[in-house]
């Protein structure tokens, strides 16, 4: 829901900050989205829409990288003399 390109919602349930655990038809269209916009499957593909072992995996890279990106490095810790 981070990615304005694949978001759920833009207002209201499923928007950022409002997510659900709903699995609907506007969280179906934004899986469609996802998996054009990464290649893994286009209209008439079977599986489009559905989250099988591609678009899990392509889902926990990219927020593999958010993870990354958004989680600040920690300082070493001195060693103790």
């Amino acid at each position: 829901n981070g990615d304005e390109d694949t978001r759920v919602s833009k207002e209201g349930a499923g928007s950022v900050g409002n997510e659900t655990t709903l699995f609907g038809g506007l969280t179906r269209k934004a899986i469609e989205k996802f998996q054009i916009k990464h290649g893994i499957a286009k209209p008439g593909v079977d599986g489009f829409g559905n989250v099988g072992p591609k678009t899990r995996a392509k889902l926990n890279e990219v927020l593999a990288s958010w993870t990354a990106k958004s989680t600040p490095a920690t300082p070493a810790t001195p060693a103790t003399p």
